[in-house]
């Protein structure tokens, strides 16, 4: 059922989206090479997150996947590092800060004795 709605959902955002493309004179040059591009382009960033995240919603909830969001930019980052690019200390810290960030708010919470929380 999750795929169906990813797959309705980008089916209507190409929709929306195809009359500003036309109305742009788009040029296409319809290569095998670029019709492999955008194939891959809209398979494996576009389509296939919806699909992972709506496979991990069947076995945590939408508030516990959705601090893992804040790592995007840190496998961005590695990402870039791998295709050669410099990595910066402001994206250093960003992703420092996003680990301890996820880390404290997926940390599990102490449990505590009745008489302790009965004093708080």
């Amino acid at each position: 059922m999750f795929q169906l709605t990813t797959a309705v959902s980008v089916f209507l955002g190409l929709i929306l989206v195809a009359p500003f493309a036309i109305d742009s004179g788009l040029n296409l040059d319809l290569s095998s090479k670029t019709s492999t591009r955008l194939i891959y382009i809209g398979i494996f960033p576009s389509v296939g997150p919806f699909i992972f995240w709506n496979i991990s919603l069947r076995h945590i909830n939408a508030s516990q996947a959705g601090i893992y969001l804040n790592l995007i930019a840190v496998f961005t980052a590695i990402l870039n590092l791998l295709l050669g690019q410099p990595i910066t200390l402001v994206q250093l810290l960003d992703g420092l800060l996003a680990f301890i960030g996820v880390y404290l708010t997926s940390k599990k919470k102490k449990e505590y004795p009745a008489a302790v929380m009965k004093n708080l």
